[in-house]
């Protein structure tokens, strides 16, 4: 997921830096500061996709929200005049970069029964061989690998109800405040 956000924030680096000449803009200032949050951008891109290093904390992402801000703030007359396409930019990678902080990899996710017991406890998620390739224990101590074919992604789309669609970003929502709580009291015990 990182990896995509990465690309995201890359390829819109990449249009604010085209952007003053492919739009006209007569501002010299505005097309530097364009360039710079374009090269930073690209490069916490970089660094990101490289999986090594510094790409592995969140400093990219943080870099790239503040980035973001300054495109916001150049987009909204700092440099004299009002630039939309800025903001708009601006406010998008902003927004990415400070969702992508706050995924972390390599988490395992488990489904339970009703009473608790672990059913399916999942490691990693791969695509492979025309399938996603899924791996873990099942009943809590069983390694396993769980295979998903093509028309099972594609019957599972039938099995999502609107009313479940619906309180997708309100689950993201209560799960990343689950994972932050408990982040934050690994780290004071």
């Amino acid at each position: 997921m990182k990896q995509l956000l990465a690309c995201l924030g890359g390829g819109a680096g990449m249009w604010l830096a085209a952007a003053p000449w492919a739009l006209g803009y007569h501002s010299t200032l505005m097309a530097a500061s364009g360039a710079t949050a374009a090269l930073i951008w690209i490069a916490a891109a970089i660094l990101v996709l490289a999986g090594t290093g510094i790409g592995r904390t969140a400093l990219p992402w943080w870099v790239s929200a503040i980035v973001g801000l300054w495109a916001m703030a150049t987009g909204l007359g700092v440099f004299g005049a009002v630039y939309p396409n800025e903001i708009v930019f601006g406010a998008i990678g902003a927004i990415v970069a400070t969702f992508a902080s706050q995924i972390e990899d390599n988490k395992k996710v488990a489904v339970h029964t009703k009473d608790g017991k672990t059913l399916v406890e999942l490691s990693t998620m791969a695509f492979k061989n025309g399938r996603i390739e899924m791996r873990g224990k099942t009943f809590g101590t069983m390694p396993a690998t769980m295979l998903v074919q093509p028309v099972y992604v594609w019957n599972l789309v039938g099995l999502l109800p609107l009313s479940l669609i619906l309180r997708l970003p309100a689950l993201l929502y209560v799960g990343w405040t689950e994972a932050r709580s408990e982040r934050r009291a690994a780290a004071s015990s």
